[in-house]
């Protein structure tokens, strides 16, 4: 099966190309801020993230909570949280956020920066400064606590979420090293400047319609033609931005993105003001620019925008920097004009490391409302820089694709996730190579009593496969009714999937259509090459229960389904009266069996033979012959049943299982491990 992806962990389109919009990631790590709080009944903790700065622009560090006042919608409110973080030095690892008292500094916790570098309106020379100035960010300004991300976006692949805040800021060098000129191919029709010289050439008699234009090859009909086409291009790089922004509205603090580009032309958005120009075409455009513009406050997005255009090649009226330069200052960020200034990271260095968190209990009405904010210093002669509003958490029926897709990976791959804190489960993963449709087995036994209590009943099922180099290797998604079963224990989930030999993670997402509530977990697998004459897989543990309760997502047909059960439960010494065990021996087990599937391609059958070596400190070594004995054959191979020594787990002794087939020669040894003994 071929890995999906060469460089980052994809997502296939099938389940997040939403709206054209193809979601890459290779890796997620999400940064909780400290003190982050949330009743969940009608209550949250908004926290609203403040910087102060002089007049000199530096930033002011020495307010109190009673030089601010908060307003939500106009109204006062009490400011029953406050935080101050100051700048610390790059060079020292900073110790881990706490909150701060009203009369001292506390740690900072990680900022977030977002690096985006767009191609879709960008020159090869603003993509290589870019390239430049995000690697000198990463070497000399990121703390080792912040969180970084790598974004990008063209109009041939959409928009591509390489890292999604991540401490690790190597993986980000890596990634932003590794960008290349090649993605300028889905650069967006740039024909401003030809349009303009047509529009020129008519004032001066010519005949546009008849006078080729070198840069185009185009008549000025056609250039109109294409314009359009351009115009439609720039709705939907807004529309993609809209989504994006509306989706981190829910992380907490400010968002700072560092944008590279040229900028979308101003003729585009905000017309050339000519009277050959259609007004209808830059109006529609205008008034989406604009509303994306809010978004970015509300959502406490701030953009310092970094232009990369060819200064001298293009007049005022079509290059991006206006365009720029109203992204940076709607949003409360700056504009740098030029890309290749020491000063430019200076300057956000500065603007970012001292800010204040002002926190008030507010309503959670879910209905994705948005509620105006002010904050007031009491103090002369201050700039105070804060988001200008917020929306409330709406319903997760009401999310958008995009945003569901972004939260599924957050769930799948952080190891704290941001948007919620999900029911844990233990997840058993392993190699089994005796099924028809799959070698690689999911089972995990559903925490039903704690998911009822979330309010979790029909869901989706996500299955994910990683390799060691974080790449997806396999996906597979269906629906499952977990409210179907009346009992609280002994109910299993299980799945398939097929993959290559190699080292894998797992992870199963089981996530409620209704409420977006979740549970997750994960789990480790090996895969090995075919063995010659045979290969022994990990064992599956097994001990005394009632019958267990098997529940499948709809990915598979129900032949299928019925056929995997029926060789999930081979492995089994008694289907009627073992349970398998997925984590830890329950205390009241009185036997454990081992499952250890097998494959064989010798000529042949084996008859094995299983001897166990017990050994640890304060025994006497002694090697015993494994009691109850089953070998069952499978398609290419077989399950080999045995009974291990309890008491010996239980008590932490080694315990060596050792497997040999006497006529082929074949022989097998391994240290019994069951999880969390």
């Amino acid at each position: 099966m071929p890995r999906i992806g060469k460089k980052f962990l994809v997502i296939f389109f099938c389940f997040f190309n939403l709206a054209g919009i193809s979601v890459i990631l290779r890796g997620a790590y999400f940064q909780t801020m400290a003190k982050q709080l949330h009743y969940e009944v009608d209550v949250s903790l908004k926290l609203i993230q403040v910087s102060v700065f002089d007049k000199k622009g530096l930033p002011v560090s020495d307010l109190t909570r009673e030089d601010f006042t908060l307003f939500i919608d106009g109204k006062k409110v009490e400011i029953t949280e406050f935080e101050k973080h100051a700048a610390l030095e790059l060079k020292a690892r900073p110790q881990e956020a706490v909150p701060a008292s009203d009369s001292g500094a506390s740690a900072r916790p990680s900022r977030r920066f977002m690096l985006f570098f767009d191609f879709a309106y960008n020159s090869v020379r603003g993509i290589r400064y870019a390239q430049k100035a995000a690697s000198q960010f990463l070497a000399e300004y990121v703390s080792p606590d912040d969180a970084v991300g790598l974004t990008s976006y063209s109009t041939t692949r959409g928009l591509r979420i390489h890292e999604f805040f991540t401490a690790d800021h190597e993986k980000v060098k890596m990634q932003v090293d590794q960008i290349a000129i090649s993605d300028l191919l889905g650069r967006a029709e740039d024909l401003e400047e030809a349009y303009l010289t047509a529009l020129r050439a008519q004032e001066e008699g010519a005949d546009p319609g008849l006078t080729p234009l070198r840069e185009s090859g185009l008549s000025l009909k056609g250039i109109r033609a294409s314009r359009s086409e351009s115009a439609y291009q720039v709705l939907q790089f807004i529309s993609v931005m809209r989504e994006l922004v509306q989706t981190l509205r829910y992380i907490p603090g400010k968002k700072y993105v560092a944008f590279f580009s040229s900028g979308i032309p101003s003729s585009i958005l905000y017309g050339l003001r000519d009277e050959y120009d259609s007004p209808r075409l830059e109006s529609r455009n205008t008034l989406a620019y604009e509303d994306l513009l809010k978004e970015f406050a509300s959502s406490n997005c701030i953009f310092f925008s970094f232009d990369g255009h060819d200064y001298g090649l293009r007049e005022d009226s079509i290059s991006g920097s206006y365009t720029l330069a109203r992204m940076a200052k709607q949003s409360g960020g700056r504009y740098f004009g030029d890309i290749t200034a020491s000063s430019n990271l200076e300057f956000i260095q500065k603007q970012t490391q001292s800010y204040y968190v002002l926190g008030c209990p507010f309503p959670s009405a879910r209905r994705g409302e948005y509620h105006k904010v002010r904050v007031v210093v009491g103090r002369k002669d201050v700039r105070v820089s804060a988001q200008s509003g917020f929306y409330d958490e709406k319903s997760f029926s009401d999310y958008s694709g995009f945003e569901k897709a972004l939260q599924l990976v957050d769930l799948a791959l952080s190891p704290n996730p941001l948007y919620q804190d999900p029911v844990r489960f233990s997840l058993r993963s392993l190699t089994a190579p005796i099924f028809k449709k799959g070698n690689l087995l999911f089972l995990a036994e559903l925490p039903l009593a704690e998911l009822r209590k979330q309010g979790i009943e029909r869901v989706e099922v996500v299955d994910v496969v990683m390799d060691s180099d974080e790449h997806v290797v396999g996906l597979r998604t269906g629906t499952m009714d977990v409210g179907d079963s009346t009992q609280d224990e002994g109910v299993y989930y299980w799945a398939l999937q097929q993959v290559p030999p190699g080292a894998y993670e797992c992870r199963t997402i089981i996530r409620d259509l209704k409420t977006g509530r979740a549970a997750t977990g994960k789990g480790k697998a090996y895969v090995g090459e075919a063995g010659s004459p045979g290969q022994i897989y990990a064992p599956l543990f097994f001990v005394p229960g009632n019958s267990p309760v098997f529940m499948k997502s709809s990915s598979a047909r129900k032949d299928e389904a019925a056929e995997g059960e029926k060789t999930l439960r081979s492995l089994f010494p008694d289907e009627a009266a073992w349970r398998p065990v997925i984590d830890m021996i329950p205390d009241d087990a009185s036997r454990l069996y081992a499952a250890c599937p097998y494959t064989w391609e010798a000529a042949g059958q084996p008859e094995f033979g299983v001897m166990l070596s017990i050994s640890g400190e304060g025994i006497e070594s002694r090697d015993i012959p494994a009691v109850s004995c089953i070998q069952k054959r499978l398609g290419i191979g077989g399950i080999l049943l045995f009974e291990v020594p309890l008491e010996p787990i239980r008590k932490g002794n080694r315990v060596v299982v050792e497997i040999k087939d006497a006529d082929s020669g074949f022989s097998y040894s391994s240290q019994i491990s069951v999880r969390g003994h």
